[in-house]
């Protein structure tokens, strides 16, 4: 009777903290939305707001930038095919929640419909977030 019960509390001890949000902080970030991105774009390119008069998405904008330390350059985007101003993420690019199908239908047809994983795996390499939680293939 006592070796189940010590079963039971390793399996809930190992359930506990497989969970991401026990990893303290290691996540990327997830793709903005349309309205955040402009404001996080605006103010790394230096526009900033007085602290009062900061608007909803403002303040969600400054506290994105606080936790994911975005920068804002310019890197080569492959749905443009050149270089474009956009924000940086550990090298790569932070999209628009908007931009995921696109980006997802691009590569798909650049894999050639190689599989899920593949086209995962070159996804994150250019950009950041979780592209196959958010995308549904039709």
């Amino acid at each position: 009777m006592g070796e189940k019960r010590r079963f039971k509390l390793k399996s809930k001890y190992l359930i506990l903290f497989s969970y991401p949000f026990f990893q303290g902080g290691n996540r990327d970030p997830e793709p903005l939305d349309a309205e955040v991105h402009d404001a996080l774009t605006s103010i790394l390119s230096g526009h900033a707001v007085p602290k009062k008069s900061r608007t909803r998405l403002q303040r969600v904008a400054y506290v994105k930038l606080s936790r994911y330390h975005f920068t804002l350059g310019e890197l080569h985007n492959p749905l443009i095919g050149k270089a474009s101003q956009c924000i940086i993420y550990n090298g790569r690019i932070v999209p628009k929640k908007d931009d995921i199908n696109d980006i997802v239908s691009f590569y798909q047809k650049e894999t050639k419909g190689d599989g899920s994983r593949k086209l995962e795996l070159v996804i994150r390499k250019k950009f950041v977030g979780g592209f196959f939680l958010q995308t549904s293939f039709t």
